[in-house]
């Protein structure tokens, strides 16, 4: 289904949710921030892999294709939660005290009821404080065919933001570093674009026990090999 979204950059777009993508309301495909810095890394490639993996481990390949399916769907899922769990602090901490002092709770009412994730959310207020945010912002430059949503606009003045992306990998190399820097600075690049300064980019990964941010430098976005605006209509309306 596609929906019309006001974005945080002040602009009109469609976006649809089967295929994840953005649309100028001409129809024409934005880029987002995930396919640009995809060429900043490297792709999984099962195909790729399963065949050799075949005969070393004495297993069917359909074998090895599910294990990895279902432990990718795990990863994500679970990725996903600790994204809403964060998105639901940071939009309605301030509504869930108010109803916590009205019926006298224990805990934030914003905060979620399974208690992983209530912990998860809890560790990272009590390390980084109340941050001031804005929680899943949208943000386009239609002129230039860009758009995405990124976890949380951390507001450090009047016009001024740190932007900022949850990560829930085991571990993140360097490899996976460099490449979210280019997805987050894509991010700061229309923010800038739109009169905002961008001091900064912030990872905070949550390994499964601990958060540890990971601040990091805005780079420098190339636009001119990657933009594609010559897509295909959205499904109407």
């Amino acid at each position: 289904m596609t929906q019309q979204i006001h974005t945080f950059t002040g602009e009109t777009i469609l976006y649809n949710e089967q295929c994840h993508r953005y649309y100028s309301l001409d129809n024409k495909v934005l880029l987002g921030a995930s396919s640009y810095a995809r060429r900043f890394g490297d792709v999984f490639n099962a195909s790729a892999i399963i065949p050799n993996l075949v005969d070393k481990w004495q297993l069917p390949g359909e074998d090895i294709r599910q294990l990895w399916a279902i432990n990718a769907d795990i990863s994500n899922n679970f990725g996903s939660a600790v994204h809403s769990a964060m998105e639901l602090w940071f939009r309605y901490h301030n509504v869930g005290k108010h109803i916590q002092s009205i019926r006298g709770l224990k805990y934030n009412y914003a905060l979620p009821k399974n208690v992983h994730l209530r912990d998860i959310v809890l560790s990272f207020v009590d390390q980084f404080g109340d941050l001031a945010g804005v929680p899943e912002a949208t943000l386009s430059d239609v002129a230039r065919g860009m758009a995405g949503r990124t976890d949380l606009i951390h507001l450090t003045g009047t016009r001024s933001c740190r932007v900022a992306d949850y990560k829930t990998n085991n571990t993140l190399d360097q490899g996976k570093i460099h490449k979210y820097q280019h997805q987050l600075s894509f991010y700061a690049d229309i923010l800038s674009h739109h009169g905002w300064l961008v001091e900064g980019l912030d990872i905070y990964h949550h390994d499964g026990s601990k958060w540890t941010r990971i601040p990091l430098k805005v780079l420098p976005v190339e636009l001119s090999t990657v933009v594609n605006t010559t897509g295909r209509r959205p499904p109407a309306l």
